[in-house]
């Protein structure tokens, strides 16, 4: 199998995908997570609302009960079940698919997450593009190592392919700003 026949590529992308499809749709608060699980062998991607990262860091989420309802974590062992949706597992959904079923089953995540955040959905759009290429940031795993300060590591799923670094997403904003009315 190729590289860029990988299914696990080609679902993270899909997640990805469809988070800049919520943030199009007005939800720029909606922040991810992505690291790698305790294995090594998965990568996992968490979703929530900016008000539950540190006011400092952008990419790593503060502690969060069990069963938050704004939290929804993806891992690539899910195969096609993402977040544990084991009804789309027989399916092959799009992007913008995913993006209206995280849209009818998480309000209370989507409520949190609506409104604006210009500087993260723009590094956002530029972490899309390297994930479009192969390349998958994560904000953690086992091993602290020397990570640069103010860098994700980006992983690859081609097993040859060199880590590299992203700048880390920018802070959340200290509180979520105000959305505009309809119309406006």
């Amino acid at each position: 199998m190729s590289y860029e026949d990988s299914p696990g590529r080609r679902r993270a992308q899909r997640v990805l995908a469809a988070v800049a499809e919520l943030h199009k749709r007005g939800y720029q608060l909606l922040r991810v997570s992505p690291g790698l699980s305790p294995s090594g062998t998965h990568w996992r991607c968490t979703l929530a609302p900016a008000t539950l990262f540190p006011p400092d860091d952008g990419a790593r989420l503060r502690a969060v009960d069990p069963g938050d309802a704004r939290v929804l974590l993806y891992s690539t062992g899910q195969d096609n079940a993402y977040f544990g949706w084991d009804n789309l597992a027989a399916r092959r959904v799009s992007a913008r698919e995913l993006a209206d079923e995280i849209e009818a089953r998480c309000p209370q995540l989507l409520a949190a997450a609506a409104g604006r955040d210009w500087a993260y959905a723009g590094w956002f759009a530029e972490m899309l593009g390297v994930a479009e290429r192969g390349g998958f940031p994560s904000a953690y795993d086992d091993d602290p190592g020397d990570w640069p300060e103010g860098q994700l590591q980006v992983l690859s799923f081609d097993r040859d392919g060199a880590p590299g670094w992203l700048p880390a997403p920018p802070p959340p904003p200290p509180s979520p700003p105000p959305r505009p009315a309809a119309g406006r």
